[in-house]
């Protein structure tokens, strides 16, 4: 997740990611700016489960910002322990698919 979410946005950041400025929940998973490899959403809406866990694997570990975070965390790529007991609406993973190079564009 940190090498795809390693790049600066630029920009409003408030524009080009879901964070703490005004809105409020998840938008749908194209919101934002558009990573180098054309990825949208790694930089806010919501935070991304990592398959990494805390001491005895009581606290699971997300990474990046959610829609909760101020703007300031809009490149945040630390990770963080969150309780394994509670749900979050700020906090998620993404799905992915190996996709045949003929089945894309190529830019």
């Amino acid at each position: 997740w940190r090498l795809l979410a390693g790049f600066e946005p630029g920009g409003d950041r408030c524009a080009s990611a879901r964070l703490a400025c005004g809105g409020e929940g998840t938008a749908a998973g194209g919101f934002g700016a558009a990573s180098p490899l054309g990825l949208r959403g790694l930089h806010g809406n919501v935070r991304e489960w990592l398959s990494d866990c805390g001491p005895g694997c009581r606290t699971r570990l997300a990474a990046g910002a959610g829609w909760r975070d101020a703007p300031e965390r809009a490149n945040a790529l630390g990770s963080e322990a969150f309780d394994t007991d509670l749900g979050f609406d700020d906090i998620g993973f993404r799905l992915l698919r190996d996709v045949a190079a003929d089945e894309i564009e190529i830019r």
